[in-house]
């Protein structure tokens, strides 16, 4: 199986996937679409919305870019994306 990243923390993803539970119904049409992982890793990053899954909205104003809104996430050990969508990968691969 390809990789995106090198390691996982498994326990950490799942414990962030409980926090934020809109994070699964999100990756799930992604997971395995193809065998090419980071395929299917940048057709969910160009797909997903922030404000979707649950993270805690920030707004910041400036007189250069007007007003923006991120939102922020709790990841308690995880390192991003890319070890939640491999994570999650790997456990439908497994059928866990």
């Amino acid at each position: 199986m390809n990789k995106i990243v090198y390691s996982v923390d498994g326990n950490a993803v799942d414990n962030f996937i409980k926090k934020y539970p809109k994070v699964l119904p999100s990756m799930k049409p992604f997971l395995n679409k193809t065998k090419d992982m980071h395929k299917n890793y940048a057709q969910w990053i160009h797909s997903y919305k922030s404000s979707e899954l649950g993270g805690k909205s920030n707004t910041v104003e400036s007189p250069t870019f007007g007003t923006k809104t991120f939102y922020k996430f709790d990841w308690n050990g995880v390192k991003g994306w890319a070890e939640v969508f491999q994570w999650l990968s790997i456990k439908v691969v497994v059928g866990v």
